[in-house]
């Protein structure tokens, strides 16, 4: 069902679209970006990638040395910083995560940060989609992940991938859960090929002009906020 949505709502999705191009940029190369950009404009498509921690990391399971990083939680102090890191990332959108009960883990090294991640096992709101991934008991949902840019293609996505998993699996959750733009390569490169994830299903958010719709496949299914995993 196609919903109308308000100039504001118009202005938020826009606002958020900006640092996701720009990263895809980097990712992709700026031309392909720019050919994605108009598709992506209307059409933004997740995949949602599920792996199972009652069974051994499998895949490519041997991890790369990414130098003398060190992993610690965010502390309020350093907050502001994360910034350094993705300029895009502002502090209200840092306060209503921690607002929400989500956690960060901050890479360091020396004194610059160089990737960080959100961790959730409560209902999460996905600005870029509008909508909230409501995670099942047992369940940890992977928000987001991010490497500074000078710091890439270096595995430490993958490196804070298999510590994060290994910390959930050691704090009693079954499932990890995340969704992966379809653009992104690298990201659906670590959760499905070197953590062997799979994808049960996509999440797509079409707008056009003010009229916005989110749609579903495979084992996710909506909710009354946003959509869930079935069973």
């Amino acid at each position: 069902m196609w919903q109308e949505q308000g100039p504001e709502d118009r202005l938020t999705a826009m606002g958020n679209l900006w640092p996701r191009f720009r990263d895809a940029g980097r990712t992709l190369g700026v031309l392909r970006a720019l050919t994605l950009a108009p598709r992506w404009a209307v059409r933004r498509e997740y995949l949602v990638v599920v792996r199972d921690l009652a069974s051994p990391r499998g895949g490519d399971a041997r991890l790369p040395s990414v130098g003398d990083i060190r992993w610690s939680r965010l502390f309020p102090k350093d907050a502001g910083r994360l910034r350094e890191a993705n300029p895009g990332l502002c502090p209200d959108e840092v306060r209503r995560r921690v607002e929400e009960g989500q956690e960060c883990i901050v890479g360091w090294q020396g004194s610059t940060i160089v990737h960080y991640r959100w961790d959730s096992s409560r209902p999460a709101y996905l600005p870029y989609l509008r909508a909230v991934f409501s995670p099942a008991a047992g369940d940890i949902f992977a928000v987001d992940a991010f490497t500074h840019p000078a710091y890439r293609r270096r595995g430490i996505d993958w490196v804070a991938t298999a510590r994060a998993l290994e910390n959930a699996r050691a704090r009693g959750f079954a499932r990890s859960v995340t969704v992966v733009a379809r653009w992104n390569v690298p990201g659906i490169r670590v959760g499905r090929d070197k953590m062997s994830g799979r994808v049960v299903g996509r999440v797509t958010r079409w707008e056009l002009g003010p009229l916005s719709r989110l749609r579903v496949t495979g084992d996710v299914q909506l909710t009354a906020r946003g959509f869930s995993l079935v069973g």
